[in-house]
This record gives C-alpha cells, structure tokens and sequence, in this order.
C-alpha cells in the first residue's frame, strides 16, 4: 500500500532524522536560527524536533521540500537532499494520478456479537500499532519512551542483552512486556499520549495515518 500524501512526507522526515549525525542537528540548528526562537531551538535534541518546527513555521510540508533541500546541501549532506528529491519526485508523479481506493467505513451499530468483534479489531489495531512505531523508532531516545509507560530499566537491560544485534526485536519485547504488565491499559490511545509526552510528534502523525485513526 502506497500510504497517504501525508503518510510517506512523515516517513520521509523520519528516515532523514535518523540518518543525521550530532553536528549535522547543530549545523541546521544553526541555520534555522532567523525563523525558530533560541528557547525553541535549545530544546531540539533530534532531527524530528527541528522538522516538526519548520512544518509549524510552514516552512515545509508534503508538497513543499525545497527549504529542506536546502538546508541539507548547505550542511553537505547532499546524500540525504538527494533522498529528499527523490521523495519529491515521487510526490509529484503521486500526486498526478486520483485517489481510487474507496471509502471503506464501517457504521455498524454494536451489539452482543459486535463488541466482541470490536475487542479484537483494537487487539489488532494495537498490534499494528506497535509495528509501526518500531519501524520509524530509530536507535535514539526509544528507551525513554519504554520508561514512560512503565517498562524499568533491568526489564530493557535484559531484553537488550538478549537481542543485541537486533534493534526491532529490543522494542517488540519492551513492547510486550508493556502489555503483560498492564493488560487492558495497554492500549494504542495511551502510546500515542506518551509518543506525545516524549515529543515524538512526527511518529505519532504517522501511526495516525498508517492506521486512520482520528
């Protein structure tokens, strides 16, 4: 599935916020100085952050690239502008052909039988949930996000020495143990609160999207 115009512009900004280094962040910070106050900028500490504050500042969008482009040649990173190109590219032959899938909404009204069937579509939605965040997690601050929704650190510890070749595998399991510990509580609303809660708004647009919710 091809995703939303919106889906892969998140994706893209993830991928490209992954790839950047410690002084590539402060060289754009740097750069980004005339249109993002200094407190804004002191409390960027990923590529997301700085991404998430042009799209405020309306400074990029799924169909407007170029000041990123920019940016990215500026600091020499012409490798990452070149996957931003490509992205827009991709776009704008995307963007030439109409949407045909339907609008498959279900307006059913529950029942006995229906709210069963709804247990397991949000079972399933939260599966998919957590696919998705693992996808765009990235190496960064993913164990700060296992701690804010109560995952210690000797459970981490453990699963990081069990898998420590495999960085999908170490969020899966935290994941997992998220779930065990709290049942029912583990829910695809409460990890959307704490992607917020540890600012990681662009992963948290993107589950939106990858999985329609509202």
């Amino acid at each position: 599935m091809a995703g939303s115009a919106s889906d892969r512009f998140l994706a893209m900004l993830v991928k490209i916020s992954n790839e950047l280094k410690e002084e590539d962040l402060k060289s754009l910070k740097s750069l980004c100085g005339e249109s993002i106050c200094n407190r804004k900028l002191e409390g960027i500490k990923l590529g997301t952050d700085l991404f998430t504050c042009l799209k405020e500042q309306n400074e990029i969008s799924c169909e407007n690239v170029d000041r990123l482009i920019y940016l990215l040649v500026t600091i020499e990173r012409n490798d990452l502008a070149e996957e931003v190109k490509c992205y827009q590219r991709n776009y704008q032959t995307h963007s030439m052909k109409p949407d045909l899938q339907p609008n498959m909404q279900d307006n059913r009204q529950f029942d006995g039988t229906t709210i069963a069937q709804h247990d397991t579509q949000q079972e399933s939605q939260l599966v998919d949930a957590l696919d998705i965040v693992c996808e765009y997690l990235g190496s960064g601050n993913w164990k700060r996000l296992m701690r804010r929704l109560g995952v210690s650190d000797v459970t981490i510890d453990r699963v990081v020495v069990a898998n420590p070749q495999n960085l999908y595998e170490q969020q899966m399991q935290c994941f997992r143990e998220w779930r065990q510990q709290k049942g029912g509580d583990a829910t695809v609303q409460v990890l959307r609160e704490t992607l917020r809660e540890c600012s990681m708004n662009l992963i948290h647009d993107i589950l939106v999207e990858k999985i329609n919710l509202k």
